[in-house]
């Protein structure tokens, strides 16, 4: 399986000039949703991984709280650094998460 968002093809700067949302479905019951958009304290996001209607991994920053990622039903904090990093790191969430599962 390849996991992959097309967000990596375009230039960081571009991604936080406009609003951005993704949905890919990766298997049965199983989809990444991901939403980004600016704002003038700096980008707002939310990456899930959403399974059989239940989220199972992200990472986000909505709702006044800073950076955290979610995995499995814990929050704890995330270091946001750059854009590229946020996907990468969530990327590994979910394969991390899919490995678990799959055994």
């Amino acid at each position: 399986m390849v996991l992959h968002t097309l967000w990596y093809a375009i230039p960081e700067k571009t991604i936080m000039e406009i609003p951005r949302y993704e949905k890919q479905w990766i298997g049965e019951g199983l989809f990444v949703e991901m939403t980004l958009y600016p704002t003038a304290s700096g980008p707002k996001f939310s990456l899930v991984l959403i399974d059989h209607g239940k989220r199972v991994v992200g990472i986000d920053n909505h709702e006044n709280k800073p950076p955290h990622k979610h995995v499995g039903a814990r929050e704890l904090p995330y270091p946001f650094i750059t854009l590229d990093k946020l996907f990468t790191d969530f990327w590994q969430l979910v394969v991390e998460y899919l490995e678990k599962k799959n055994g």
